[in-house]
């Protein structure tokens, strides 16, 4: 069995070792260890943002539908423009972090916006309603079982989008 396994297959030799380890359980050859660890510390993620409004409302429990892919480094981490719906297919940790510009003048009292994981709200931030608003929110999403689905959700008022750009980001990276 191969004591330097590597999950990445474009740095993998045929008996499974990692290339960028400098090393194999067959050869035996060990050569001094590159700076960081291949297989462990690369980031894989998605970065989403809204650019275009569209519709200049986000109704109450509607996802906010990202326009704009602006980096993608997973194959394991799918987005959907249709329905505004991350796929995640590999089990491990994600960190999530996002942000929105949004008028809630017409909102009724706050203003609600959350991380919603396979239709369960996982983290939420909530705000006075008034003219112009940010809200950043965060959260760390653990997945035992493939594939899971998110979305961020308006989970308050109706909300009206202001002519910035952009309107909202959204970043996930997969951490383990």
């Amino acid at each position: 069995m191969c004591r330097y396994r590597c999950v990445r297959e474009d740095v993998r030799l045929n008996c499974g070792c990692c290339v960028m380890r400098r090393c194999c359980c067959c050869e035996r050859v060990r050569v001094r260890p590159p700076r960081r660890n291949c297989c462990i510390s690369n980031f894989e993620g998605l970065f989403l943002q809204l650019t275009t409004v569209e519709n200049s409302e986000i109704p109450a429990c509607s996802p906010v539908i990202f326009d704009e892919i602006i980096t993608d480094d997973s194959w394991f981490i799918a987005y959907d423009k249709s329905c505004g719906e991350l796929e995640i297919r590999k089990r491990g940790l994600y960190a999530i972090d996002w942000s929105i510009v949004c008028d809630g003048t017409e909102a009724t009292d706050c203003i609600s916006f959350g991380i919603e994981v396979d239709d369960q709200i996982q983290s939420s931030v909530t705000i006075p309603k008034g003219t112009l608003q940010q809200l950043t929110g965060n959260t760390l999403i653990k997945v035992d079982h493939n594939p899971i689905r998110v979305r961020l959700v308006n989970t308050g008022a109706t909300v009206t989008l202001p002519e910035v750009n952009p309107v909202a980001n959204l970043r996930i990276l997969a951490i383990e």
